[in-house]
């Protein structure tokens, strides 16, 4: 399992034993809102939730009533 950062586009890659390649999609705005979250930075929270696209609100109201 990696992630490469310089490759554009914010792609998880996991290869298994076969040397099969499977690519993820990762919303990195999602990912860095949920660790701002978890540090509570709320002001950082707040920085990246203005670029969370509209469709992943549903998925970080959950996570917001899990954390509190």
């Amino acid at each position: 399992m990696g992630y490469d950062g310089k490759q554009q586009g914010g792609r998880l890659y996991l290869i298994d034993k076969s040397l099969n390649i499977v690519s993820y999609a990762l919303q990195l705005s999602l990912i860095n809102f949920q660790a701002a979250i978890l540090a509570e930075d709320i002001h950082g929270a707040q920085a990246y939730f203005k670029e969370v696209p509209e469709s992943q609100h549903s998925k970080l109201a959950k996570f917001l009533e899990a954390n509190g």
